[in-house]
């Protein structure tokens, strides 16, 4: 699943970390095995070099931005441009009463927090090209507020914190929308609903299915949705319907964001009344429901599914885009498929197209 995807994972030579660095190697993925201890670090690259991964360790202190960055473009110079970092180091102090707390068990508390920041700010140029992710491991100890965790846990918070920044700052900033009609693609928002996504799609091998309550299920390549129904081009507006969310008093649950997440784009795709009609929906269907690429992480949480009534689905108006100003559709926004709905809240990203 990760073949060909570099990882960086700090404080990989024991416990949670090692074992990320293992999973990771398992999937494919070449390992850069960051630690303070070079000799912990080396025991996780012979665990993940035995089972036949592609790894190497290196000491480094993360609290030293200038160490960092030579961590960084040692491992690209070894294994490649970064696509996934996991900042996973933090140093955990004695636990002590909050009135007891020294400036210098804070100071040790935060290394962890300034840890990530440096590597974010290192690998933020590959994992900007490269469409990367980038997991930083927050603690419940913060949100609980356990006792005599008052370093750590405001070190852990303050990593939650930078994380929410980082996250609104995928949003579009506002002075884009006054450089012209179009957004890039590059300054583009980005939304997820769920986390568990694909890291490769393969055009060649990639499905559009229609199925469900229709006389003739589909299966369709990229090329054939392209090459077999009419084309078609619209522009609009594609707007979260979270916008703004972060603003709201008292606090929304979701991603908190700001009025960044709107953009307006030249779509390019087949409408979908085509598709159905190609499928031949039967009597007494009443919705479509699409669903996308972003899987629950876990059993427990639900899929997310999004629906159309039939008669919107069938208008002329819902398209099914391939292309966004010009070019195919980012990764992040969409890849390879996206619904193009315009009266609708927003323009989701989805694969399979179901009937009912």
């Amino acid at each position: 699943m990760l073949k060909g995807k570099v990882a960086i994972v700090t404080g990989a030579g024991q416990g949670v970390g090692r074992g990320i660095a293992l999973a990771l190697a398992g999937e494919g993925a070449a390992v850069a095995v960051i630690g303070r201890t070079l000799a912990k670090c080396e025991r996780t690259v012979e665990e993940i070099a035995a089972a036949g991964g592609k790894t190497f360790a290196l000491a480094c202190d993360v609290s030293k931005r200038e160490v960092v960055d030579g961590v960084v473009a040692e491992v690209v110079t070894a294994l490649g441009p970064v696509d996934i970092l996991v900042n996973n180091a933090h140093t955990s102090n004695p636990l002590v009463p909050m009135m007891e707390v020294s400036e210098k068990d804070m100071a040790i508390a935060f290394k962890g927090f300034h840890g990530a920041f440096h590597f974010m700010q290192a690998c933020f140029p590959y994992l900007k090209e490269r469409q990367g992710r980038v997991i930083n491991l927050g603690s419940v100890a913060g949100i609980r507020g356990d006792e005599g965790f008052a370093a750590y846990a405001a070190s852990k918070e303050a990593v939650r914190a930078m994380s929410r920044v980082a996250s609104r700052e995928l949003e579009t900033p506002f002075s884009v929308f006054n450089e012209g009609i179009l957004t890039p693609n590059e300054a583009f928002f980005v939304r997820y609903h769920l986390s568990n996504l694909p890291t490769v799609i393969d055009p060649a091998t990639f499905r559009l299915s229609i199925g469900g309550h229709v006389e003739k299920p589909l299966e369709l390549s990229l090329a054939a949705l392209k090459k077999d129904f009419p084309v078609h081009e619209v522009v609009a507006v594609n707007q979260c319907s979270g916008n703004s969310r972060g603003f709201s008093e008292p606090r929304v649950g979701g991603g908190q964001l700001g009025n960044g997440a709107m953009g307006n784009a030249r779509w390019r795709g087949v409408a979908l009344k085509d598709l159905l009609d190609r499928s031949g929906v039967r009597a007494g269907a009443r919705q479509v429901t699409f669903n996308g690429l972003d899987n629950p992480p876990i059993d427990t949480i639900p899929d997310f599914v999004k629906a159309l009534d039939l008669d919107h689905a069938l208008d002329g108006e819902v398209m099914v885009a391939f292309a966004m100003n010009g070019k195919d559709l980012p990764f992040l926004n969409g890849y390879p498929l996206r619904r193009c709905c315009q009266s609708n809240r927003n323009l989701s990203p989805n694969r399979g197209v179901f009937a009912r």
